[in-house]
């Protein structure tokens, strides 16, 4: 007769997602951590926002954006002093629209 594993595999296999998205929410976490400064004051609203398919597409043409062709631009926030326009798409989780409202309250990074 075959004796039982001491640890199920389910609970190894637990173990181990658990372990793996730790360590996923670590690195991604300091992806996100950026320097945040204040370089203007905040536009006055109302601020609009716009929805559009593609970000990376939108984001690059409007603001002609310097970041790298391996980084993916999931929203923007063109800032003037009467008004602030940000574009997300339709589906865009909150932490993007909050980072894209910050760059309308007067800060860069």
């Amino acid at each position: 007769m075959k004796t039982p594993p001491l640890i199920p595999f389910w609970l190894l296999a637990l173990t181990a997602a658990a372990i793996g998205m730790a360590v996923w929410a670590t690195v991604n976490a300091s992806m996100f951590d950026y320097d945040w400064q204040q370089t203007r004051p905040a536009s006055a609203k109302p601020w609009f926002y716009v929805k559009v398919q593609d970000t990376d597409r939108t984001c690059r043409a409007i603001l002609g954006t310097n970041a790298s062709a391996m980084e993916r631009i999931n929203g923007c926030a063109t800032w003037q002093p009467t008004h602030c326009i940000i574009y997300i798409t339709p589906d865009a989780p909150r932490w993007i629209i909050e980072h894209e409202e910050k760059h309308c309250l007067g800060f860069t990074h």
